[in-house]
């Protein structure tokens, strides 16, 4: 992605012409997504991979890379790191300043960015205000620009409703707001780093992620706006090559206009080797804390006060509330979910008013899905950090977690309360976050990232009403909102960067990253320790930021675009400039602030960093050097002493460190101080132990020929008598010629080579081809036959104990008759010879008429082909034994007998046959194989069973309704079928217009069918009226033929049984439930969407007049249940029903009344149903069956519990 030519140019029309020669004229506008024109000569566009591979060969395109999305990185903090309220400002240079955030959007209307006081925006700007509808910029938000895929900016809308970019936009500039506050938490004044500097937005993420097209768009316009800084904290999850990520090249060309970009180093710590943001012109940053930590106090009843983390606004006036454990208010999950509360096992009606206890922070979703009171968890992984919940809750560490547990288990009423949260000194703070991105970078290895440490742990700032503070759907709405994050830490130094412009307006990109990270407050490596590499530099860089003494650095680190380019070069990248000849280096010479070095596991050690500092403090200065390190490495620095007479003098110094050799991924880290007396200039250095990946060379390999693993394998499903493959060749690492406009990697790069090395079939398939045509000039007349028999009967064998590649893998199902030796076929001895007529012969053999006509009486089969190998269904004898020859050309027949016992399938057994005159060798395989004979239909006795295929409950929504309803064919289903589709879900030629197919699909529209059938009969009927018909006319299923897991048998796998349409006709009594009463179900579920709930209402699911009964009960604990239904009569005016109860001795069920009496249709009878019996393990489904009988009619219900 180059810059921008001077002088006349139209980027749009050369975009589009090189894309036309491409896709083609017609097609190059559709193609097209975005051209960017302003500040660097690229374009998007939508591409094949062949395309793509077309594009890049092209002398004119520097490089072509797959768009990704990217994703979204997420006030004490300035007092924190020294840039108070009353620290020294410029606030008229400040105003001047404009810093450019690529986010989410912005909300316009915050008081963080209320233009009150504001003069116009500078001279220097160039943007525009194109917000969207409703959307509004002034003087202290100048500018605003959307993006979105194939779109033009007028119609994105900037206003931001995830909350991100107004909270990362105000952070670094902000206007002071007093008492800010989220719910009274953290309260205090909001304010950026720059207050009174101009902010411009750049809306690139939505709900999907961030676009990289768009990201290159935005770049592109806020260089040409004008902004001094960008701020973007977005990531790409891992670092990826500088030439294809879009922030990299983005940022480079912000470098080269004078425009220093700050990134976050990503959230995926404290793993190592995470650090996506790892470009050294780019600002990378890692999170750390600051000295306000936010708690949420847990009280239990026993006195005991617990502190925890969360940003909990909620307060329950100290009330103590039901403690419940996750396993012991579940009743649909194994103990191993219920213990850490996973999603869908809590029951809501026994979390009712309490506080659940869960063995992982993951509960806290499920907690709140379940309308739990509140919420206790196990957090272990992120106990540094405290996010917003959107319920009473809390997250403890595993000894204060164990307390909790321990009163449970003790206490037959246990009890507790959550406290607002409050905010605490945190004594221990700059330290590393958990979640920030830690080193070593894998694009350059000797260059430390992340760069430098800021605030990334509860930061409040300004948020989006419209989002959810808490990240899961709810009703609050706030203007300020608590975030952590990398996210958070990025605009904290873009604040700083911002902040150090206002005093040195002039100073490079490089110069004010070296001011910040030379005065940067070390940080101790002892408090980080994440991992192996997680402590230390690989999780804060150069330490944290401390921008009031940066402004003052005494000393800079200067590099210039052409630093950058040599570095790259050094590196083989020259997408970014022009690489001369002979540069010589690595990335560890470019005139970087910190110094890294890779250096080889276990070996001794000599690097030297070579570096130059601009003095920028007083004319005269003397600085001496200081080193602090241990006895693990040395390092001296020639000279120690450096002598300035002027400002802006420039000194070289050389840094040489060196040890003897360290184990794999046992960093070692020093420092390196020049000091004047006054100021303190710091160096992080680094030397990071790894291996390294030589240059490939050729070595022997003695156990060549072997077959290839990606090498098909046999048997022939067609001609299952003939051996295929035939022989085999080289086809592993071939060297050939090569195509120089293609790629040797098959990924877009710059590399052209004459000649490649591939692999596959493609590269053994012209070894043969050239080995025949060998032949063929020794033997022209020879017949394609001939030829191939040569070879086959001339090959070395190879065996197969070194091919073990699955069940037909080894042998001569993966290399045929050996591999090719053509010197030797040159004289084979012998020949098997087929001709055309041969061929045909056993075609038709296999009824196949398509190359030639079939006589009528062909017999035999392809093993009678006179081919050079043999396959067939063993003992071999041969007729005859010896064969004379008297004459060239003359030929014998022989016959090949081969028997042997019965064999399991797919155990290929083989043998050779050789024909030897002493000096000529022609060798010669059986498979054991199955027939598949063509389907038939038998009687299944079975019938009818649950599918193994047909999902099961329980009910995870409303626990108390059984699901499925009911069971209906659905294996084997012959009916009308598209022509156009193929019939085995696979590419093939049969076209049918009737097909079999199998699934619940199959069934649901039986049941339909059922319930139309029913219509034709009772046409007024209410859908309820047809599904209670259906249900309780069913046939029984039994439950003991349908065992299929700890639920999968009986009524969860069936429902109330199988669909009996035509008995559902008159079923004598239906259960009836209308719109009324199944809102008031949801409404005892706390669910208002399909209708208002008044107050007061109660009651449950199971309380819904259904035609089966199901009830969820506590594990291990007696129960009682009761079901109230209301039946229907239809059937005759005078009837008399009595129950009938099917049960085992595991449950007691009464009904009263147990006899109802009818005088006409259409009345209705109340009973009830009541359940009882003994706790029961979990999972343990018990059943049984409630049937009403008038002596014609059986109305049958299941019950579940």
């Amino acid at each position: 992605m180059g810059s921008l030519p001077e002088g006349e140019y139209s980027p749009t029309s050369k975009h589009l012409s090189v894309l036309k020669e491409v896709v083609g004229e017609s097609a190059a506008t559709k193609s097209m997504v975005r051209s960017y024109t302003r500040s660097f000569n690229a374009f998007a566009a939508r591409l094949s991979d062949e395309e793509q591979q077309k594009i890049a060969r092209k002398k004119e395109v520097l490089s072509v890379f797959r768009s990704r999305t990217l994703q979204l990185q997420t006030t004490r903090s300035w007092d924190f790191v020294g840039l108070t309220e009353t620290a020294k400002r410029q606030p008229t240079v400040e105003s001047n300043v404009i810093v450019g955030v690529i986010d989410s959007g912005i909300w316009p209307e915050s008081e963080s960015f209320s233009d009150e006081g504001y003069g116009p925006p500078p001279k220097k700007w160039k943007g525009t205000c194109e917000g969207g509808g409703n959307f509004t910029c002034n003087n202290k938000l100048i500018g605003a620009r959307g993006y979105s895929l194939g779109s033009s900016t007028e119609n994105a809308s900037v206003r931001d409703e995830d909350g991100h970019g107004t909270h990362t936009a105000s952070t670094a500039a902000g206007n002071k707001v007093m008492d800010a506050s989220f719910f009274g938490v953290a309260k205090g004044v909001a304010r950026g780093g720059v207050p009174s500097a101009r902010i411009a937005a750049y809306k690139v993420c939505d709900e999907g992620g961030c676009p990289e097209n768009d990201i290159l768009a935005a770049f592109d316009d806020a260089i040409a706006d004008g902004v001094d800084i960008i701020t973007i904290s977005i990531n790409g999850g891992k670092a990826g090559p500088f030439d294809a990520d879009s922030i990299a090249i983005g940022s480079f060309h912000a470098m080269e206009k004078g425009i220093l970009t700050v990134q976050s180093a990503g959230n995926s710590g404290p793993a190592p080797i995470t650090v996506s943001s790892v470009a050294p012109w780019l600002f990378s940053i890692a999170a750390s804390s600051i000295d306000r930590k936010i708690i949420s106090k847990v009280v239990l009843a026993n006195g005991k006060t617990l502190i925890g983390s969360a940003v909990n606004s909620f307060t329950l006036n100290g009330t103590k509330f039901p403690l419940v454990y996750g396993k012991d208010v579940s009743s649909t999950c194994s103990e191993a979910k219920a213990r850490v509360c996973s999603a869908f096992c809590l029951n809501s009606s026994l979390v009712e008013g309490k506080i659940v206890v869960c063995d992982d922070a993951s509960g806290l979703n499920e907690a709140y899905r379940a309308s739990a009171l509140g919420a206790i968890v196990l957090n272990e992984d992120r106990k540094d950090v405290a996010f917003v919940i959107s319920f009473p809750a809390s997250t403890l560490v595993n000894e204060d977690y164990d307390v909790v547990m321990s009163y449970i288990n003790s206490t037959e009423n246990p009890q507790g309360s959550i406290l607002k949260s409050e905010g605490i000194k945190d004594t221990h703070a700059p330290a590393a976050a958990s979640f920030s991105s830690r080193g070593p970078n894998t694009i350059a290895s000797d260059i430390l990232k992340p760069d430098i440490s800021a605030p990334g742990i509860a930061i409040l700032a300004a948020f989006s009403p419209d989002a959810s503070p808490s990240r899961v759907p709810e009703k609050r709405s706030v203007k300020y909102s608590i975030l952590s994050g990398t996210s958070m830490a990025c605009p904290h130094v873009a604040g700083a960067a911002a902040y150090l412009k206002t005093f040195h307006p002039d100073w490079s990109p490089s110069a004010i990253k070296s001011a910040l990270m030379t005065t940067a407050w070390p940080m101790n490596a002892t408090k980080n320790p994440d991992g192996e590499y997680g402590e230390g530099e690989f999780a804060f860089g150069a330490g944290h930021i401390n921008p009031v003494k940066a402004v003052e650095p005494g000393l800079i680190y200067e590099a210039s675009k052409d630093d950058y380019i040599k570095m790259l070069c050094s590196m083989n990248i020259s997408f970014f400039g022009n690489c001369s000849e002979g540069i010589k280096g690595s990335p560890k010479d470019l005139n970087y602030p910190s110094m890294q070095a890779l250096v080889e596991i276990d070996k001794s050690f000599t690097i030297e960093f070579p570096r130059i500092v601009t003095n920028v403090g007083p004319s005269k200065s003397t600085y001496v050097v200081k080193v602090i390190t241990d006895s693990q490495i040395n390092v001296s620095v020639k000279p120690n002493t450096l002598f300035f007479k002027s400002s802006g003098e420039t000194k070289s110094f050389v840094v040489t460190v060196s040890g003897k050799g360290k184990p794999s991924n046992t960093r070692v880290s020093a420092s390196l101080v020049w000091s004047d007396g006054t100021h303190d200039v710091r160096s992080p250095i680094v030397v990071n132990p790894q291996g390294s990946i030589l240059k490939s060379e050729g070595i022997k390999d003695t156990h060549a020929p072997a077959a290839a693993s990606f090498s098909s394998r046999g048997p022939n499903t067609i001609a299952s008598d003939i051996l295929k493959p035939d022989i085999s060749a080289p086809g592993i690492a071939i060297l050939a010629a090569f195509s120089p406009d293609a790629s040797p990697s098959r990924v877009p790069e710059k590399r052209s080579v004459k000649y490649s090395i591939l692999s596959g079939t493609s590269m053994a398939c012209p070894h043969v081809a050239g080995a025949a045509a060998y032949l063929k000039t020794f033997h022209p007349d020879w017949s394609p036959s001939a030829i191939k028999s040569a070879l086959m009967t001339t090959a070395w064998p190879m065996n197969a104990t070194k091919n073990p590649d699955g069940e037909y893998g080894e042998g001569e199902f993966a290399f045929g008759a050996g591999h090719i030796n053509p010197v030797k076929a040159v004289e084979p001895g012998l020949i098997y010879e087929a001709s055309k007529d041969d061929y045909i012969k056993m075609l038709c053999s296999m009824n196949i008429s398509f190359f030639g006509n079939c006589s009528e009486g062909i017999k035999g089969s392809p093993k009678d082909l006179n081919y050079p190998s043999m396959q067939a269904l063993i003992n071999v004898s041969v007729k005859p034994n010896t064969l004379f020859f008297k004459s060239s050309g003359e030929t014998k027949s022989f016959v090949v007998t081969v028997s042997g016992k019965g064999k399991p399938s797919n155990t290929r057994v083989s043998a050779s046959l050789v024909w030897s005159d002493g000096t000529h060798d022609v060798v010669f395989c059986r498979n054991p194989q199955g027939s598949i004979l063509k389907s038939e239909a038998i009687t299944d006795t079975h019938a009818p069973l649950a599918a193994s295929f047909s999902s099961r409950g329980p009910n995870t929504i409303a626990s108390d309704i059984l699901k499925p309803d009911i069971s209906a064919p659905g294996i084997d289903i012959l009916a009308a079928f598209s022509p156009n589709a193929s019939p085995s879900s696979v590419p093939e030629k049969r076209s049918v217009k009737y097909n079999i197919l199998s699934g619940t699909s199959m069934a649901c529209p039986h049941v339909a069918g059922a319930a139309a059938y029913l219509r034709t009969f009772h046409p007024d009927w209410s859908p309820s009226a047809i599904k209670s018909a259906l249900m309780t006319t069913a046939w029984p299923m039994n439950a003991t033929k349908n065992p299929d897991g700890e639920y999968g048998e009986g009524e969860f796998a069936f429902g109330a049984g199988h669909i009996n349409p035509v008995k559902a006709v008159e079923p004598g009594l239906i259960y009836e439930a209308s719109k009324d009463d199944y809102i008031k179900m949801l409404c005892s579920m706390n669910i208002s969407f399909f209708g208002n709930c008044s107050e007061g209402i109660k009651g449950s699911p199971k309380d819904l007049n259904y035609p089966s009964m199901q009830a969820l009960v506590e594990i291990d604990k007696s129960f009682t249940v009761e079901f109230p239904r209301i039946v229907t009569n239809v059937g005759p005016s005078k009837s008399t029903y009595v129950v009938k109860v099917i049960t085992d001795s595991q449950i007691n069920v009464s009904v009263k009344p147990n006899t109802l009496f009818f005088k006409s249709p259409g009345e209705t009878k109340p009973f009830v149903v009541t359940v009882s019996g003994k706790g029961k393990p979990s999972n343990t489904r018990v059943s049984a069956s409630l049937v009403w009988s008038d002596g014609t009619h059986d109305v049958r219900s299941p019950i579940v519990v």
